[in-house]
């Protein structure tokens, strides 16, 4: 079987670029890990973030009990109800993206790299006694 590269090809790839590829590819992987640790941190501590997500909450609520009450001619109303609940759930769609965004990102920097505070790479490891 041939190999994938050619001596031609081999000759191409830059090894330093193929460093500093993969420590750009570490930064974003961190830099997602630390997006979803200011999340949580903002949400459990009742920062901006909660504070803006109980306002967009409580005015989603509001714009689905007004649906009941609108007038089913009103188009303008009822988009406006619409609008209000979907930035309400756009911006939980965007939690639960950077949330799970930083969850691979965690578990791909521990599987390519170790736990950072010195521990097993390997978490299945543990259990394996």
């Amino acid at each position: 079987m041939q190999d994938i590269l050619s001596s031609d090809d081999a000759e191409l790839i830059d090894p330093q670029q193929l460093f500093l590829d993969e420590i750009e590819r570490r930064r974003q992987l961190e830099q997602a890990t630390q997006a979803a640790a200011e999340v949580v941190y903002d949400l459990q501590g009742r920062g901006p973030l909660y504070r803006y997500m109980l306002t967009r909450r409580a005015r989603a609520a509001a714009a689905l009990a007004q649906l009941v009450d609108i007038d089913p001619k009103d188009a303008a109303a009822i988009a406006a109800a619409q609008v209000t609940v979907r930035e309400y759930v756009e911006a939980c769609r965007w939690i639960d993206s950077v949330l799970n965004d930083g969850q691979m990102a965690d578990a791909q920097i521990r599987a390519e790299y170790g736990d950072p505070k010195g521990g097993d790479p390997d978490p299945a490891a543990d259990t394996l006694e």
